[in-house]
């Protein structure tokens, strides 16, 4: 039974690596637009919590019957504490003695479906800070959620029920929840929200969230670059156009209305930027001039120009040593954000190289100032 579960829980465990990759950019960004920093303490409750909430449905759900072979619906129970004449009945059959209960299946089964909600319990109570009541109504409405997916064949997917819907599950379920309220205290390993939590960053705009704002902006840049060199070369096919020149010509397009004419317009900020709250104003706080968004954002990507020559001239070299070629393409613009988050993170005013040759700043839009205190984050 235990090997049956720890296989269950490692599924749920590869979903979670899956949708952590999926929901990472997004996620990161609504903590910075809310908060103004990314708190680990946030970041490993949360993250704890998803792990436990897909182990739980994994649990619950998994392993899916196949569909080709025909089956009769599993029974319902609709009967509370059926599962102790169970028990009792089990026993019975045995020659009694501790080991006939801890070798009991129906009490087993209880116990595990007790054991599935505490964590949901300590979560609710030791992050979300929620009342003793309002985590025993959730840990019955989750377990009503998995009960009744359960009874419909996942709300029709299969034809037929392939799991039990028993109202003993219900009960255990919720009074696992209400448990691991009671013992949320114990739960040290589990980190404690406080108010300094929920408390917005003050000051300077961090590297982590200047990278991610850049992240944000290539991403614009690439799609922008990919839908108009589509629509050009669509548009052409008929001409037989030099496809490096219009890719060269577009590529500088796009790069120039993502970081230059997107900044005129929206008072100082690219689209990364726009999302993450920040502006670029000259190092006096001005509005910036084109001139001064074109050399700051040349200076921060110039790695990107000479990636492609310097790849090639490796493979050239090296024709038989791709990872010398993955480690010059790679290498050199991870080498260059370090450098530019190392000299930030070296100033008080978190000024950057690119910002101290085009008289800029990177600053905090006007709607993320709030007075308080300062609290670090990334």
């Amino acid at each position: 039974m235990l090997r049956s579960y720890a296989i269950l829980v490692s599924q749920g465990l590869l979903v979670f690596i899956v949708l952590a990759v999926m929901l990472w950019l997004p996620y990161v960004i609504w903590l910075y637009r809310r908060y103004g920093r990314v708190s680990l303490r946030r970041v490993m409750a949360q993250s704890a919590f998803l792990l436990y909430l897909l182990c739980a449905w994994a649990l619950v759900l998994l392993p899916f019957p196949d569909p080709s072979v025909p089956r009769q619906p599993t029974p319902v129970n609709l009967v509370p504490f059926l599962w102790w004449q169970e028990t009792l009945t089990t026993l019975a059959k045995t020659q009694g003695g501790w080991r006939a209960w801890l070798t009991n299946g129906p009490l087993l089964v209880r116990i595990f479906n007790v054991a599935l909600t505490v964590p949901f319990g300590v979560f609710l109570r030791r992050w979300y800070r929620r009342s003793f009541w309002v985590t025993t109504v959730a840990g019955f409405g989750l377990s009503l959620a998995f009960e009744l997916t359960q009874l419909t064949g996942i709300w029709g997917i299969y034809p037929v029920r392939y799991r039990t819907f028993d109202v003993d599950d219900l009960i255990a379920n919720t009074a696992g929840a209400a448990l691991g309220w009671a013992l949320a205290p114990l739960a040290f390993l589990l980190p404690a929200r406080h108010h300094h939590d929920d408390t917005r960053a003050a000051g300077s705009p961090s590297p982590g969230r200047r990278l991610i704002a850049l992240s944000v902006d290539a991403i614009c840049w690439a799609l922008a670059y990919l839908v108009l060199l589509l629509g050009t070369l669509t548009v052409l096919s008929g001409f037989n156009p030099e496809t490096r020149l219009v890719a060269l010509v577009l590529w500088t397009v796009t790069f120039v209305g993502v970081f230059v004419v997107v900044p005129l317009i929206a008072d100082g900020s690219t689209p990364g930027q726009a999302l993450l709250g920040l502006a670029v104003r000259r190092a006096d706080g001005g509005p910036g001039t084109w001139w001064r968004y074109l050399l700051r954002e040349a200076l921060v990507l110039w790695p990107v120009v000479v990636v492609p020559v310097l790849g090639e001239a490796v493979d050239a070299i090296l024709p038989d040593e791709p990872g010398w070629t993955l480690a010059a393409v790679f290498g050199m613009p991870l080498a260059w954000l370090f450098v530019l988050g190392l000299v930030a993170l070296a100033r008080s005013d978190r000024r950057s190289v690119p910002d101290l040759l085009a008289g800029t700043r990177v600053v905090l839009d006007a709607d993320l100032h709030s007075s308080g205190s300062t609290v670090k984050g990334i």
